[in-house]
């Protein structure tokens, strides 16, 4: 995917058979669309995505996205997280589940928030880079029992 300096490259992933998905995505994607965006879906949010190119995770962490929206819970954020960390992409979480700590977005905050979101995350890594906010790779375990359901703490 090659983008302009004034188009920006957006993933979208979602949570495996999650019904609001397929009600959310036509409005998301004609607004993502309506503001230049070039969009690719995982194969999860394929299905509902009206033939948008679709590519893995992972494949998506190794292209130069501006950032990748999450919809779902925090076990798929943190699924999204592991797959595009290292290429420092941010991810604005959708929360649609009862209950997301990092999915922190509502589906009725959903817009503006991507582009704003983006802005604010840019803004700051501009003034400050912490390599504590990057989950270290031997986080795995702690990143696979949280989304198993269990209870996880990563060490300072």
């Amino acid at each position: 995917m090659v983008k302009s300096a004034a188009k920006k490259a957006v993933g979208i992933v979602s949570k495996p058979n999650k019904p609001e998905v397929a009600q959310i995505l036509p409005g998301l994607i004609e607004w993502l669309h309506g503001r230049g965006h070039d969009l690719l879906v995982d194969p999860e949010t394929a299905p509902h995505a009206g033939g948008l190119r679709m590519l893995s995770r992972q494949e998506m962490g190794e292209l130069d996205l501006d950032y990748v929206i999450v919809l779902g819970g925090d076990g798929t954020f943190l699924s999204a997280a592991r797959s595009v960390a290292k290429a420092g992409i941010p991810l604005v979480g959708v929360n649609l589940e009862a209950l997301g700590f990092l999915t922190e977005v509502t589906i009725e905050e959903l817009y503006p928030t991507p582009d704003a979101y983006v802005a604010a995350v840019k803004a700051a890594t501009a003034r400050l880079v912490d390599e504590r906010l990057l989950l270290p790779e031997d986080a795995a375990e702690a990143i696979a029992a949280a989304e198993a359901g269990t209870l996880a703490r990563l060490a300072p």
